[in-house]
C-alpha cells in the first residue's frame, strides 16, 4: 500500500498512500517541498534499507557492525560501506551503533582501472559466458583451451519444484542417500540465510555436516580440505573452494566422486558454472545437479509464468518435480536476460565514468607535477588574475558612459557614481586577492580613468606583485615545496568536494530524460562546468596564497629573528628561512603537528623539510636522503652536515648560473638561455 517494489531493477518508491501517510506522521503539508528535500532523501534511503537489503543475504551483523557480503564470492567485505546514507539506514534498522558517514576521496570503476594496464590478459574456467562483455569493454577475445584431461563429470538437468519447502526437503533426501553410500557432497547456496536453513533440516535428520559462509569464513581452508573425503557433507555459499581444487580422499572415486548440488540458480551463469566446476577436476568422476523452485528469486521474477503453466498442464502433485532439458534451457534464457540487463547497467556506469576519467587524469597529473616540484606556478595562475579582475569590474558595476556629457550636473552625477563604484571595486579586489593596491589610495585619480584603463592598471599592479613573489620564491628554494604542498592540499580538498557534487549530478541528471534530453549529454555539459569551476577555484586559492600569505614571511624583522633563533645560520637567507611562519601550512596539517606538541617553528620545519626530502628522492632515485626532521635550522647545508656540491642539489636549489650566449634564438618553450630554469617565453623572451 505504502510503497512499490521493482525487483527487476532493484528499486522501491513511495506510493501516493505512502506519501500521504508520511506527511501526516511528520506533520508537514508537502513532502516534496524544497525545504524538505533532505528529509525526502533520508526517507528514501530508509525505505531501501527496510525493503531491498536483507540480513544474512546482503550483509551480516557482527561485533555491533553491519558488514557487507560480496554477492559474487559470498565473502565479507569489512571496511566497505554503502554510500549516500544507506549504510547508516541499515545500521538504524538493525539497531547497531550508527557510524559516521564516509566521504569519497578518490573513485574509479574496475573497467577504467584495468584499462590503465598496458597489457590485459587472464585465465579462468568460466569466461566463455562473458565473452561479449570482454570484447566490448576491453577488446579482448575469449579463447577456450581444451582441458588437460577429459571431463567425465555428469551434469544432470535441473529439477524444479513448486515451493521452496518441497525443494529443500528433496535436497535433504538426496544428501542423505549420498551419505549412506559414502559419496562426498558439496551443496551451494546463494546466501547465509539459505545455508543456515538447509543446515537446520540436516540437523533434524542427524546428518553430520560442515557449514561454510561469511560468518565462519576463517575456517574455509580447513573445511574445503576435507570436502572431498568419503561421507563428508559441506554446505557453502558462493565462496566454496573458489580458486582451488577439492581433492578426493581415499576411496571417494569409487563412491562416484564429489556430488555438487546447487540449491538455486544465480543471476549469472558464470557463478553456477564455478559451482559445477568444484567437481570433476583433472579427470575425476563426479556429478552435479541444481534443485529449483518457482519461489526462487530468479524463477519468480523472470521465468515463473511459463514454467508454472507447464507444471499445471502436466498435473504434478506436491513433492513431484519437473526434470527436462527444455526447462533447463528456459532457465538459461532467463539468466541470459538478467546478464544482458546487468551488462547494460555496467556499460551505462562506464559511460558516465569515462567522463570522470578525463577529469581524473587531469587532476592526478597536476598532483604528480606538484609532488615532483615541476609545477609552473606562473602558468597555473596565468589566467586567474585577468579573469577575476574582469569579474571584479563587472560586479562593481562601474559606469563611465556619462563622463563626456556637457551638462555640469550630469558630470557631477557621473563622478559621484564612479566614486561609489571605485569604493566597491576596492573591496572586491581585496576580497578576491586579499591585497590592497596602491592605485586605490586616491578616489579622485581613479575616477578620471575609463574601465579598460582601470582594469589594465589593476592587472599590471597585481602582475608586478605576483612576479615579485615568484622571484622571492626562486631566491629561497625551500619555499617552492611549501607552495606546492599547499597546492596539493587545495587539490585534495576541492577534489573531494567535486566528487560529492558529481555523485549528486549523476543521481539527478536522469530526470532530464523526461524533457526529451539525453541524460549522458547533459551530464557531460554539467560536469564540464563543475570541473572548470574546480580548476578556477584551485588556481585562485594558490594565487591568494602567494600574494597574501608569503608577504608575511618577507616582512619579518631579521634582527629579531636572529635573537629568537641563535642556533640558526648566520647568513640572512638562512635566518629568514628558519623563521618561516607556520601560518603557511594548511589548517588540518597544523592540527596534527600541534597534537604532537610541536611549536610553530618546529611545525613549519618538519613539514617543509619533509617536502624537500620527498622531492629530492623523487628527482634523483640514487641520492641518499639524510638529515634530521627536527633540526633547528633547515637551510640546505644543514641537511647533510657537510659541504654540499652544487651538482648534488635539486635543480631549483642550485646557484644561478652566469648568462650563456646562445648560438641561435631558443624556441618559446625551450629553457631560457640565462639558466634561470624557466621557459624562454616567460623569462628573457618575455619582451621579444
Amino acid at each position: 500500500i505504502d510503497y512499490v517494489t521493482n525487483e527487476k531493477s532493484h528499486s522501491v518508491t513511495l506510493s501516493d498512500d505512502g506519501v500521504a501517510y508520511l506527511e501526516k506522521r511528520l506533520k508537514i503539508d508537502n513532502l516534496y517541498d524544497q525545504e524538505h528535500v533532505h528529509l525526502l532523501h533520508y526517507l528514501n534511503q530508509a525505505l531501501k534499507a527496510f525493503v531491498l537489503y536483507k540480513k544474512d543475504v546482503d550483509y551480516v551483523v557482527k561485533n555491533n557492525q553491519v558488514i557487507i557480503i560480496d554477492e559474487h564470492t559470498g565473502r565479507l567485505m569489512p571496511g566497505r560501506r554503502y554510500g549516500d546514507g544507506l549504510h547508516a539506514s541499515i545500521e538504524a534498522k538493525e539497531n547497531v551503533t550508527i557510524q559516521k558517514e564516509t566521504q569519497t576521496l578518490a573513485s574509479i570503476t574496475f573497467q577504467n582501472l584495468f584499462r590503465m594496464y598496458p597489457t590485459l590478459s587472464g585465465m579462468t574456467g568460466t569466461a566463455d559466458t562473458e565473452a561479449v562483455e570482454f570484447k566490448k569493454i576491453y577488446n579482448l577475445d575469449v579463447v577456450v583451451v581444451p582441458t588437460n584431461k577429459p571431463i567425465v563429470r555428469e551434469d544432470k538437468d535441473d529439477v524444479i519444484f513448486r515451493t521452496a519447502r518441497e525443494k529443500f526437503e528433496a535436497i535433504a533426501n538426496h544428501i542423505a542417500e549420498a551419505q549412506q553410500k559414502g559419496q562426498p557432497v558439496l551443496v551451494g547456496t546463494t546466501s547465509v540465510e539459505k545455508s543456515e536453513l538447509l543446515s537446520s533440516l540436516l540437523k533434524k535428520r542427524k546428518i553430520i555436516h560442515e557449514i561454510l559462509n561469511a560468518k565462519n569464513h576463517s575456517r574455509e581452508a580447513d573445511i574445503i580440505a576435507k570436502a572431498g573425503h568419503v561421507g563428508h557433507v559441506t554446505l557453502a555459499t558462493n565462496m566454496a573452494g573458489r580458486g582451488t581444487d577439492i581433492q578426493l580422499g581415499p576411496g571417494a572415486k569409487e563412491k562416484g566422486g564429489l556430488m555438487v548440488i546447487g540449491s538455486e540458480r544465480h543471476e549469472s551463469r558464470r557463478i553456477d558454472n564455478q559451482l559445477r566446476g568444484r567437481s570433476g577436476r583433472q579427470g575425476d568422476p563426479g556429478v552435479s545437479c541444481f534443485f529449483l523452485s518457482l519461489e526462487d528469486d530468479l524463477m519468480r521474477i523472470f521465468a515463473a509464468d511459463r514454467i508454472s503453466g507447464l507444471m499445471k498442464t502436466m498435473g504434478l502433485n506436491e513433492g513431484q518435480a519437473i526434470e527436462s532439458s527444455m526447462v533447463s534451457k528456459a532457465i538459461e534464457k532467463a539468466q541470459k536476460r538478467v546478464e544482458e540487463q546487468n551488462f547494460a547497467s555496467r556499460k551505462h556506469l562506464l559511460e558516465y565514468d569515462d567522463v570522470m576519467n578525463t577529469q581524473r587524469n587531469i587532476i592526478y597529473d597536476l598532483r604528480k607535477q606538484a609532488l615532483m616540484l615541476q609545477l609552473d606556478l606562473e602558468e597555473v595562475t596565468e589566467d586567474v588574475l585577468s579573469d577575476h579582475v574582469a569579474l571584479c569590474m563587472e560586479q562593481a558595476g562601474t559606469v563611465y558612459e556619462g563622463s563626456n556629457h556637457d551638462e555640469t550636473q550630469a558630470a557631477d552625477d557621473t563622478t559621484s557614481s564612479v566614486s561609489r563604484s571605485d569604493s566597491k571595486l576596492r573591496q572586491l579586489v581585496k576580497k578576491t586577492f586579499l591585497v590592497d593596491l596602491d592605485l586605490f589610495q586616491s578616489d579622485e585619480d581613479v575616477s578620471l580613468v575609463d574601465d579598460d584603463t582601470l582594469s589594465s592598471k589593476i592587472l599590471t599592479e597585481l602582475n608586478d606583485k605576483f612576479r615579485e613573489r615568484l622571484d622571492y620564491i626562486a631566491q629561497h628554494p625551500p619555499l617552492k615545496p611549501m607552495v606546492q604542498l599547499f597546492y596539493l592540499y587545495s587539490i585534495d580538498k576541492l577534489w573531494k568536494k567535486h566528487l560529492a557534487n558529481m555523485d549528486s549530478l549523476k543521481d539527478s541528471v536522469s530526470l532530464r530524460g523526461y524533457g526529451q534530453r539525453n541524460p549522458l549529454q547533459e551530464y557531460k555539459k554539467e560536469s564540464f562546468l563543475l570541473f572548470s569551476s574546480l580548476i578556477a577555484e584551485l588556481n585562485l586559492e594558490v594565487t591568494q596564497f602567494i600574494l597574501a600569505r608569503l608577504p608575511k614571511v618577507v616582512a619579518k624583522d631579521e634582527s629579531q629573528l636572529v635573537e629568537e633563533h641563535p642556533d640558526s645560520e648566520s647568513n640572512s637567507s638562512a635566518t629568514e628561512e628558519s623563521s618561516m611562519d607556520a601560518e603557511l601550512l594548511p589548517p588540518e596539517l597544523l592540527k596534527k603537528l600541534k597534537a604532537a606538541g610541536m611549536s610553530k617553528q618546529q611545525q613549519f620545519e618538519v613539514v617543509s623539510e619533509s617536502a624537500l626530502l620527498q622531492e629530492k628522492a623523487m628527482a634523483d632515485k640514487e641520492a641518499e636522503v639524510v638529515g634530521d626532521l627536527k633540526r633547528k635550522s633547515w637551510s640546505i647545508p644543514a641537511v647533510h652536515n657537510h659541504e654540499v656540491k652544487d651538482s648534488e642539489l635539486p635543480p631549483q636549489a642550485r646557484k644561478p648560473q652566469p648568462p650563456r650566449r646562445a648560438s641561435k634564438k631558443p624556441a618559446r618553450n625551450d629553457p631560457c638561455i640565462c639558466g634561470s630554469g624557466k621557459k624562454y617565453k616567460k623569462c628573457c623572451g618575455r619582451g621579444g
